[in-house]
């Protein structure tokens, strides 16, 4: 057996002992939320997943905004996160923040600059989101014993946060 098949082999092995949660889902970003960001300034969408029953998160922040189109944008929202899983809800919230040229890059389809560490997440405030949504999921379980896998979709649509 030569070593990159042996390699893959116990490669295979180990991912199937794996366990995890998967986060599959869609959040719409309607028109008037997209007007609210340019190339001058942008802004990051980012999703956060509270998991029963510890509210570990599962993140994804991968996504910006740009340049506004005159249609809703349907854009994926995945993420896993290895563990046993837990039957139960999920707190799903979605967050347009507004960002600077420093931390998004809007030249050719757009995309999040590193952060200055890579190691921790991205910090927002929520509180500094230009629009947002939230809702719940149901944790699917799949398989049985002591540890089984999870997954959970979703479709959020975002609103204008509201005017002072």
């Amino acid at each position: 057996m030569t070593h990159r098949l042996l390699l893959g082999a116990t490669l295979a092995l180990l991912s199937a002992c794996e366990h995890g949660i998967d986060m599959h889902g869609t959040v719409v970003a309607p028109p008037e939320v997209q007007q609210l960001f340019s190339a001058s300034a942008p802004g990051q969408l980012f999703v956060i997943a509270k998991l029963p029953p510890s509210s570990s998160e599962l993140r994804d922040d991968g996504s910006v905004f740009c340049l506004p189109a005159a249609i809703e944008r349907r854009i994926p929202v995945n993420g896993l996160e290895l563990g046993c899983a837990t039957a139960g809800e999920v707190q799903v919230s979605a967050f347009a923040v507004p960002r600077t040229a420093d931390q998004i890059d809007c030249s050719g389809a757009g995309r999040v600059r590193a952060p200055s560490s890579a190691f921790s997440p991205d910090r927002f405030a929520p509180d500094a989101a230009l629009a947002s949504a939230s809702g719940t999921a149901t944790v699917k379980l799949d398989g049985g014993g002591s540890c089984s896998d999870g997954s959970f979709d979703f479709t959020l649509t975002l609103t204008p946060k509201a005017s002072p």
